[in-house]
């Protein structure tokens, strides 16, 4: 049996039908694609014990606790997942346990897992979702941290995202060449002042989603910069929003050109999928964990930034169209669930292969004996596929 830890989730009718938050799409295709290879059960990340059977199989994301920060002394929480499932006194886990999570090498406030030091090195092997970027980073540390300790563990898999449930661009005029969408947290990681420094002067329009901004209309943030000084920026507040709702994917492809993200740590940004199957044209930067020849690749300087977005806002339209055909179609190749969830059940199956056993090993993607790490993994389209990625 392959035991799931994540998010709480309550399966309904039709729920394969509706698109929703992301927590709730990984839950979903964890259960719908390995109930296909093996008995499956569902629970989440808070949970104790769930076994006492040496042959099973655990998998999730690690403990969390939201009122608990880096650098906090104290948990609520009292129940380990990783650590409870041990099946003799003092070990650190079950013999059979793997963590899957979003990657960065590095803790920041927003990451409420008090026991993840502990269960990241407890496990067989971490299937990191990331992008490329953030492998490479994290095989460049030393063995200071504990993102260095356990980067031999690694896999790297991606988010994944059912395209299939947006409705997508199909007229390319430039009538929205000047609107740019963000949807965030609005969290410290996502950079807002260079997203805001970067659309200074440019003559464009900014809409911001986010749970963060409780009305909607125009509205003002203020942003500190590097050198400390406070000022505001303007932009218009589309408040919470839901991926479900037909009018609000119908607003987006009728009336945005644009998604922008100027992340400096975010694994791999959820909304950035979203707005590809969308065919909304992504302007990001390579640490928002995306990477697509059909991307518009932005950087950490704003005046540089500037130069990139009025270069797109003058983008002919057949180039506009490559580009939203292409993101849409990178999406729905790379970021597929079954796809996704294949590799790691590939990987664990061999993981998990005794000397003798006939157990047919996956193909690229899968970890080397002596890592881990991926190896020949698909990496999507060349860098310069089509010719349209700018320097």
């Amino acid at each position: 049996m392959l035991h799931f830890f994540w998010t709480p989730y309550l399966f309904a009718e039709g729920c394969y039908d509706r698109y929703e938050s992301a927590n709730n799409e990984i839950v979903k295709y964890a259960r719908k694609h390995f109930e296909k290879k093996v008995t499956t059960h569902i629970t989440h990340f808070n949970s104790g014990r769930v076994t006492d059977r040496k042959e099973d199989i655990l998998l999730g994301h690690p403990t969390w606790d939201a009122s608990w920060s880096p650098g906090d002394t104290a948990h609520r929480v009292l129940n380990d997942w990783v650590r409870d499932n041990a099946l003799v006194p003092d070990a650190p886990c079950h013999p059979n346990t793997y963590v899957q999570m979003p990657w960065v090498p590095a803790m920041f406030p927003e990451f409420h897992t008090p026991f993840i030091e502990a269960q990241i090195s407890a496990a067989r092997l971490i299937f990191a979702i990331c992008g490329d970027i953030w492998i490479q980073r994290t095989r460049e540390l030393g063995d200071g941290s504990i993102h260095g300790a356990v980067k031999d563990k690694l896999v790297q898999v991606n988010l994944g995202c059912d395209g299939r449930r947006f409705p997508f661009k199909t007229v390319f005029g430039t009538e929205n060449r000047r609107n740019f969408l963000h949807i965030s947290n609005l969290g410290k990681y996502k950079n807002m002042p260079l997203l805001f420094q970067s659309l200074e002067g440019t003559g464009t329009t900014l809409m911001i989603a986010s749970q963060s901004l409780k009305t909607t209309g125009w509205t003002e943030m203020g942003i500190t910069d590097e050198r400390g000084q406070k000022r505001g920026y303007r932009f218009y507040s589309l408040g919470t929003i839901s991926n479900s709702d037909p009018k609000l994917n119908a607003f987006i492809v009728e009336n945005f050109d644009f998604y922008i993200q100027t992340s400096t740590f975010d694994a791999q940004a959820t909304v950035i999928l979203e707005n590809c199957a969308r065919g909304i044209v992504p302007l990001i930067t390579p640490e928002s964990g995306f990477s697509c020849p059909y991307a518009v690749t932005l950087t950490q300087d704003p005046k540089k930034n500037r130069d990139i977005i009025q270069r797109a806002m003058a983008m002919p339209e057949d180039e506009y169209a490559e580009r939203s055909r292409g993101v849409r179609a990178h999406v729905l190749e790379h970021h597929d669930w079954g796809r996704i969830y294949d590799r790691i059940w590939s990987v664990i199956r061999e993981d998990q292969r005794e000397p003798g056993q006939d157990i047919q090993p996956y193909s690229a993607g899968g970890p080397t004996a002596e890592t881990g790490l991926k190896k020949n993994a698909p990496r999507g389209l060349p860098s310069n596929s089509g010719g349209v990625k700018w320097a």
